[in-house]
């Protein structure tokens, strides 16, 4: 009922499939659980629209929830040596097309459904737990590092979730499980789905035309740190290593002037700094350097935007402080 069962394997692993409701457990080649099955379905999906970041949290996950449905049923429609392909149904009558890769120690997904416009599209196991990650949110308002219980289906660096989050900087939606030996990351550049409940852990899109990649990762944890650097190259998002000349003494804008930079009084700064002859060699302008008529340009990532009386004339100035040794 729903389409039968189906199973890949890798290196390190065996993943099941259940068409009916996709659902799906990972396991060791002994039998040992690695991640189980969700209950009810193992993918959601539903046409969504646009969220407002004004919409609380507790509206935003009724809003999704609301939206997405289990899979019905689930179609074989080619397999190969370590790929399957799937038509899947949900019970709203919704489509859509799933690609599941088996590698040695990574299953990759990606979900495209067959409607045009946004979708929210979301995988999901039952728990597996201790859980550990996601960066600053995995910290943020939290009194210990073990994230169970954390829940967002507009995961980014600023969320619906103003009650309990702050605005996060570091953003990661990567999760990890050394005791199972499981990792989990969704590589996706619009708002994010991850719930690490006490019921389930998902893992998704809130708002895209497609979910183009999402990994589980298994292994002990240096392996699956090596597989995400893996996964981060092959999707487009290599780990880069510092600059050389970033380990020598720099200066840094905030540290110094606050909110208050400009050309001027950083070019007066650093040479007090040269001048009593600490060996700078780079730095940086994180603050204060952004257009002033526009709200929604206040921030470190308006890159290549200056406002125009405090840097009147930005390249001649980034000139000077190469002409004073510094990157």
């Amino acid at each position: 009922s729903g389409g039968g069962r189906y199973v890949l394997k890798g290196s390190a692993y065996r993943l099941e499939i259940d068409g009916a409701g996709f659902r799906y457990a990972i396991t060791d080649h002994e039998g040992g659980m690695i991640a189980p099955a969700h209950p009810v379905s193992g993918l959601q999906f539903g046409s969504v629209a646009e969220v407002d970041l004004g919409v609380s949290s507790s509206d935003l996950q009724e809003m999704t929830r609301g939206r997405v449905h289990d899979v019905r049923s689930t179609t074989l429609v080619s397999s190969g040596h370590r790929q399957a392909v799937f038509e899947v149904t949900s019970t709203a009558g919704e489509v859509a097309r799933v690609a599941v890769t088996a590698l040695p120690h990574r299953i990759r997904m990606s979900v495209e459904p067959r409607s045009e416009g946004l979708h929210a599209i979301l995988f999901r196991t039952s728990r597996v737990g201790p859980a550990y990650g996601l960066s600053d949110h995995g910290s943020m308002g939290r009194e210990r590092t073990e994230i169970t219980g954390y829940a967002s289906d507009y995961m980014g660096a600023r969320t619906a979730e103003w009650e309990t989050h702050r605005e996060g900087r570091l953003i990661s939606n990567f999760v990890i499980h050394p005791r199972q030996g499981l990792a989990a990351i969704n590589v996706e550049p619009r708002k994010k789905i991850v719930r690490v409940t006490k019921d389930e852990e998902a893992h998704g899109s809130s708002a895209s035309p497609e979910l183009k990649a999402m990994y589980y990762l298994i292994g002990d944890p240096k392996r699956l740190y090596r597989e995400l650097q893996e996964v981060r190259a092959a999707e487009g998002h290599p780990f880069y290593g510092p600059k050389p000349d970033l380990f020598g003494v720099g200066w840094e804008a905030f540290g110094a002037l606050g909110w208050t930079t400009s050309a001027a009084t950083v070019e007066e700064n650093i040479a007090t700094y040269l001048d009593l002859g600490y060996p700078l060699s780079w730095m940086v302008i994180g603050s204060g350097f952004w257009p002033s008529g526009s709200s929604e340009l206040w921030g470190t990532t308006s890159f290549g935007m200056w406002d125009q009386e405090k840097y009147p004339e930005p390249e001649a100035f980034l000139k000077t402080m190469e002409d004073r040794g510094l990157s």
